[in-house]
């Protein structure tokens, strides 16, 4: 494993690029103000989304996934609007 994910949750861990990917990404960002609440809404939400995905839309295991407690997942979810993308939101759509 790399050394710059080793205090990572398991969803980043598999990713030894990761530091490296942010850092670039980082660099394309306008050097004049910037919007540092959206970016970091729109990153988290896109993070919350994949965990989703990757757990099929159970909430206990897309926070395991993240390394956060399902507290803090459903409050992030009702945050982000994404109650459709979990599990129980899909089961109670007509």
């Amino acid at each position: 494993m790399n050394n710059s994910t080793a205090g990572s949750p398991p969803a980043l861990q598999a990713h030894g690029l990761v530091k490296e990917h942010l850092l670039h990404w980082l660099d394309t960002l306008p050097e004049e103000c910037f919007d540092l609440r959206g970016i970091l809404a729109a990153v988290e939400r896109l993070i919350i989304l994949r965990a989703l995905r990757e757990s099929g839309g159970i909430m206990r295991k897309a926070a395991s996934l993240l390394g956060i407690s399902r507290g803090d997942m459903s409050y992030k979810i009702r945050k982000h609007n994404l109650r459709r993308h979990t599990k129980i939101g899909r089961m109670r759509r007509p």
